[in-house]
């Protein structure tokens, strides 16, 4: 096989709870890995996707295809009547996809054949894992875009005054969320029987090395964080969202062949989730 140079987008994968007397008896991240190696057939929209070229990289990171079957015009030689023919064959545009299932962090290639974006591949391999036996029964599977979040940390650092500050949360699942404020808030929505909250701060000048602490614990989860700024010591406030920027892309180059590469590549894209989670 030959060296491909790709762009990856980062998404963020959560496995909700259920609210059940009667819990999973495996842990999310071996769910996530049964699901992934089961090669499920998903059909959406009377097409077929489905999983295939499953490498376990190591305890937690599998890199895997993903793709979408379709139809081709080709021309083929009918020898019994001598002329050529306009036909059909089966073709499979594909998306290459690592996965961290410990971390909950997926790595999808974009492929203009499939999407403009990875957002689509990312909600039919969302809806092919929420439809896997041992995930449909006791988990909500959420599939998001982790955005850039340097645009806003830097708007953050360089204003004057943060003067509000908020961030959505959603029920337990990341493993390294922050441990003083995100996670008990995650723990009392789930045993308030809730999905989704936000938690909005407001102060004269709030400490912005607090914010950015907590707005990256935010942003890796995949969830949106607000503030409203005041840029200069005399100017009016503006409103500023980590919605606002890119999705967080790497480029990467690897023979999907070599062991090595994907070992390599994965490493890569763990270091980027690292580089948002911490800065």
């Amino acid at each position: 096989m030959a060296v491909e140079t790709v762009t990856f987008e980062l998404f963020r994968l959560r496995l909700h709870e259920h609210f059940s007397l009667f819990p999973s008896q495996i842990s999310r991240k071996a769910a996530i890995l049964l699901a992934v190696n089961s090669a499920t057939l998903l059909n959406y929209r009377d097409h077929e996707w489905r999983t295939a070229d499953l490498t376990i990289i190591d305890d937690d990171g599998v890199y895997f295809t993903f793709g979408r079957k379709s139809s081709i015009s080709v021309v083929e030689y009918d020898p019994s009547t001598g002329k050529f023919e306009d036909g059909l064959a089966e073709n499979w545009p594909i998306v290459h996809i690592f996965l961290d299932a410990r971390i909950g962090l997926v790595a999808i290639s974009r492929n203009g054949r499939l999407s403009r974006g990875s957002e689509t591949v990312a909600n039919r391999l969302k809806d092919m894992l929420a439809s896997f036996e041992a995930i449909r029964g006791f988990w909500d599977v959420d599939l998001k875009a982790i955005p850039d979040p340097e645009g806003f940390i830097e708007k953050l650092n360089q204003a004057f005054a943060i003067k509000k500050f908020s961030f959505e949360f959603w029920r337990p699942n990341p493993f390294d969320i922050d441990e003083d404020l995100q996670k008990p808030l995650e723990e009392y929505l789930l045993q308030a029987g809730g999905y989704k909250g936000e938690v909005e701060i407001e102060g004269v000048k709030l400490d912005p090395e607090i914010i950015e602490a907590q707005a990256r614990s935010a942003i890796a989860s995949s969830t949106e964080t607000k503030a409203l700024i005041q840029e200069e010591a005399n100017g009016g406030t503006i409103a500023i969202s980590s919605k606002d920027n890119k999705f967080e892309t790497r480029e990467i180059s690897f023979d999907v062949a070599n062991f090595d590469d994907l070992r390599r590549s994965l490493e890569v894209i763990r270091e980027a989730y690292s580089n948002i989670r911490t800065g």
